[in-house]
């Protein structure tokens, strides 16, 4: 029987695996003309830093691995979800947003998207509607969907917030 592989060997393994796998996706993407291929490398990369911080991050508290390491697997792990929290997009929590609303204009209750306006306001006075997919009339959320956004995208709602980074539409403004 072989001997159990060390954790560090193991986490390497996985994003080499991991590594190999989306590079295939990507490379089978790219030879089909229907696939978004930026779509797809943006997530494969998602897919990936996840996976890395997955396997890395039980190894800063290894204390078989030297002080500097552990420090800098902490940073690999802090810097990745840094990343995911200024990455999240608009499309993954789109319906969530949209739940309980009903576009005014033609009773659809289909958001297509959402739109932004008043960034530069701050957190409290951001406008946010949503975008009807069947008529494209625009309309605030519901309450709880105005609450999510709060909870999913508030805190990048900064000076230097670029919506259409996470999907958002938005009018400069």
């Amino acid at each position: 029987m072989p001997d159990k592989p060390s954790p560090h060997a193991a986490a390497l393994d996985a994003i080499l695996e991991l590594t190999a796998g989306q590079l295939a996706l990507i490379a089978d993407g790219a030879k089909r003309p229907d696939v978004d291929l930026a779509g797809l490398t943006r997530s494969s990369f998602d897919l990936l830093l996840k996976g890395i911080k997955a396997n890395v991050a039980p190894l800063a508290g290894d204390a078989s691995l030297p002080a500097e390491a552990r420090a800098r697997v902490a940073r690999v792990v802090g810097a990745v979800e840094a990343w995911e929290r200024a990455s999240v997009m608009l499309g993954h929590h789109l319906i969530a947003i949209a739940g309980g609303w009903q576009c005014p204009a033609c009773g659809s209750d289909v958001a297509r998207t959402a739109a932004v306006s008043g960034v530069a306001l701050g957190k409290s006075l951001i406008k946010l509607e949503l975008v009807c997919a069947e008529c494209g009339a625009r309309s605030p959320p519901s309450a709880k969907g105005r609450k999510l956004f709060e909870e999913k995208f508030g805190h990048l709602v900064i000076a230097g917030w670029n919506p259409e980074a996470n999907g958002f539409l938005w009018d400069r403004r």
